[in-house]
């Protein structure tokens, strides 16, 4: 049996979560062990204690550990790094395409082993920046509720576009130039691979999610010419408009420390977007990588993803890696990492960590979170995990998620609400929610597993309840 850590003086606040391969969630974990996340590297601030990640069945969710003397004592900090963010996921991404993004058929083992190690520590510097910004969220939120109610929280950290908006309304632009005959085809295909060249990776993500080629570029753009893309800009901007006044209008309201506070998260959501950007481009151009390090163990790409980083590795030597033990951790583990330590817990353990610390009893009928954008809704529940589920949407219906991500975006149009897990004003589900008008709570916590497909249920995102319907 292993032994587990005493961490009953801990808080374990709910993360959110995503659809993932257990090598992606044990580089997140990873980087909770590295010295340069808790202040030897004080560029973007340091991470909080630790982090657990369960995993069952390649469906993650996350807790950060922390208290808060931890929270008064990194608060500061964190508020006065958030503006190198940026440009540290801009110089860490660049560097990592730079180097990685070559061709692998005929390099040595040796060279692909060292590529691939160092793909893995580039990660986790931007996993590091991503948690960061996760500590920022909940400093910025607990200061902000200290003078405001949740929707205009919503509406202060909402504005600046989110990458996938800008990559929607750049299609919406160029199907509009289009349709009034002002661009020549030869140009629209110019701009259009302009497009593709700059988003294609964006869609990628921590599991099997694709990126998209040229075609589904194609697609979307004549899918916005037949629906009108000139009325659909204005529609935009009106939302953008209506919104800018109202935050405006409260920001007025406040006093000037809490204006810098409004102003930060204003910008905080866009950080964390341009982050996911960071993570998702290094993927992509790490996808030939792996895939020729899996063809030359004989394995497939999708079992290499579910190793962990020493096992990679060692595949590249010749060592087959322990497959009763892949599947076990596949089914169901615990990953608990703090500095200098991660312990992997799986079966009876795993389920016994999870009773102790994070099981909670709930109401099978009714879930409570905050208000992400505003809005009343009925409809069918779907849950969805990941690209897999995206053909149980229909029409009206309410999307149940841990958290959206980019490729969520296209399918978002159908749905009448969202519910989310995740709480995060940075994240991707209020962001977009926000942006595209969708009524949506967030911090539902245990949401997927309330709520079943099939089910009838009110959406009362004004108050931030929803709740089955006899």
């Amino acid at each position: 049996m292993t032994q587990i850590p005493d961490l009953k003086n801990c808080s374990f606040i709910p993360q959110g979560g995503r659809a993932s391969y257990f090598l992606s969630e044990y580089l997140i974990n990873l980087c909770y062990t590295k010295k340069y996340a808790h202040g030897a590297d004080e560029r973007i601030g340091r991470l909080p204690f630790g982090l657990v990640g369960t995993f069952r069945d390649h469906l993650c969710k996350w807790h950060m550990l922390t208290n808060d003397l931890e929270f008064k004592e990194e608060y500061p900090a964190c508020l006065n790094s958030y503006q190198n963010i940026e440009e540290f996921s801009t110089a860490v991404r660049e560097e990592t395409v730079k180097k990685i993004s070559k061709e692998w058929s005929k390099a040595t083992n040796e060279k692909i082993a060292a590529s691939v190690s160092y793909y893995f520590d580039q990660y986790t510097r931007l996993i590091q920046a991503a948690g960061v910004l996760r500590v920022f969220d909940l400093c910025l939120l607990r200061r902000l509720k200290e003078a405001l109610q949740d929707e205009e929280i919503a509406i202060l950290s909402s504005g600046r576009p989110s990458i996938g908006m800008e990559e929607e309304e750049k299609l919406l632009r160029l199907a509009a130039g289009v349709s009034k005959g002002r661009m020549p085809k030869a140009g629209a295909e110019k701009a259009l691979q302009k497009i593709y060249e700059k988003y294609c990776y964006w869609t990628m993500g921590y599991y099997d999610e694709k990126p998209k080629n040229f075609d589904d570029y194609k697609g979307a753009l004549e899918g916005f010419i037949a629906r009108n893309p000139t009325a659909l800009l204005e529609q935009r901007k009106k939302l953008m408009q209506e919104q800018a006044q109202r935050r405006k209008a409260i920001r007025a309201s406040l006093d000037a420390d809490m204006k810098r506070i409004a102003l930060m998260a204003f910008e905080a959501a866009y950080l964390k977007d341009y982050n996911k950007y960071s993570v998702n481009k290094i993927i992509y151009y790490a996808e030939p990588l792996l895939r020729e390090a899996a063809k030359r163990s004989n394995y497939s790409p999708e079992f290499v993803k579910d190793l962990v980083p020493e096992e990679v590795l060692a595949l590249l030597k010749g060592k087959k890696p322990d497959s009763k033990k892949v599947k076990e951790r596949i089914k169901h583990s615990v990953l608990i990492s703090y500095p200098n330590q991660m312990i992997i817990l799986t079966g009876k353990d795993a389920a016994r960590f999870e009773k102790e610390y994070i099981e909670e009893s709930r109401d099978e009928t009714t879930i409570t979170g905050r208000s992400a954008c505003r809005g009343m809704a009925k409809g069918i529940v779907r849950v969805v995990h990941s690209q897999a589920d995206f053909g149980k949407l229909r029409k009206g219906d309410i999307l149940v998620v841990i958290n959206t991500g980019p490729d969520f975006v296209p399918v978002l149009h159908k749905v009448s609400a969202i519910i989310a897990e995740e709480g995060g004003i940075t994240a991707h589900v209020s962001v977009i929610s926000r942006e595209l008008g969708i009524p949506c709570i967030v911090g539902a916590i245990n949401a997927t597993s309330i709520f079943k497909d099939g089910e009838l249920v009110e959406v009362d995102a004004e108050k931030g309840v929803a709740r089955k319907i006899s």
